[in-house]
């Protein structure tokens, strides 16, 4: 896991090249509708030869949600407006609850973990999570609004790229 700023990201020398590149393009798009005033709408758009999928997504409990994993996929989160906390685990603190499904690319396990910890990001921050992290997305941060629903519509916004892995380090999570 990598946690820091999607322009640093973009920088870092000893990250996978992939990676580095998802973080440039991702930059660059979230700079460009800056500059336009024009923000990316919802959806999945064409990000060079990947996709950015833009959401904006229903913040929830932490003990509501279970610990996920993906094989072909690394996955690069980048948080555009407002807040979102993360919990993030090694799988072998995890207990399975779904065994990996090649179809969604992804192995789900039960919202509590031998050991986790928390992290929350705030505009403009990025998570990478590989295939041997565990992660919990999309849980309202302490001391933000209670209810997400109160909070204006558009106050909270992320993006999401998949970043494919290669076949060498691809593993099935069971």
């Amino acid at each position: 896991m990598i946690v820091c700023t999607v322009n640093m990201l973009s920088q870092l020398e000893d990250v996978p090249a992939g990676v580095r590149r998802a973080a440039s393009l991702v930059a660059g798009a979230l700079r460009d509708a800056r500059e336009r005033k024009l923000p990316i709408p919802a959806g999945t758009h064409p990000l060079g030869d990947l996709q950015i999928m833009v959401s904006e997504p229903s913040l929830g409990a932490a003990s509501a949600l279970p610990f996920e994993t993906h094989c072909r996929n690394i996955d690069l989160h980048v948080v555009i407006e407002g807040h979102e906390a993360y919990e993030c685990a090694r799988i072998e603190d995890c207990r399975l609850s779904r065994a990996y499904e090649d179809g969604d690319d992804a192995a789900l396990y039960e919202s509590g973990a031998a050991a986790s910890h928390r992290i929350v990001l705030g505009p403009g921050d990025a998570v990478v999570f590989f295939p041997e992290d565990a992660h919990k997305p999309k849980i309202q941060p302490a001391g933000m609004p209670v209810d997400i629903a109160d909070a204006p519509e558009g106050s909270f916004r992320k993006a999401v790229v998949k970043i494919a892995v290669g076949g060498a380090q691809a593993r099935k999570l069971e």
